[in-house]
């Protein structure tokens, strides 16, 4: 089981270092007017988020500890599905810029306990 927490958390870690690379296409491409590209990624970041939480939730019933706040990740999703639904994607640009980022910048990576 050690080893199966210790490749969880490195996958954990990796994804994590990966979020502002990945925020940083999704403004550019807000701002520059590819929406299709945008949408695309803003999926894949979804999906992404799902998975962090799932592990995250998995890694505290092992003993682990982050900083990643489910309460915060919900009001995140509202806060873009309601920018998406009024197709406002400067307001999504900004969501990910100023809120989004940030908080990701924000979390703590996780250290394996042997």
């Amino acid at each position: 089981m050690s080893n199966l927490i210790e490749d969880i958390i490195i996958s954990y870690n990796e994804y994590l270092d990966r979020i502002p690379n990945g925020i940083n296409q999704i403004i550019e491409n807000l701002r520059d007017d590819n929406i299709g590209d945008a949408l695309s990624l803003i999926l894949e970041f979804s999906e992404g988020i799902q998975w962090l939480s799932q592990v995250n939730a998995h890694l505290m019933a092992n003993g682990y500890d982050s900083n990643l706040d489910e309460n915060v990740l919900k009001r995140t999703y509202i806060q873009l599905n309601e920018g998406l639904e009024i197709k406002d994607f400067l307001l999504v640009a900004d969501l990910f810029e100023y809120e989004i980022g940030p908080y990701f910048e924000k979390l703590n990576i996780i250290e394996y306990r042997k």
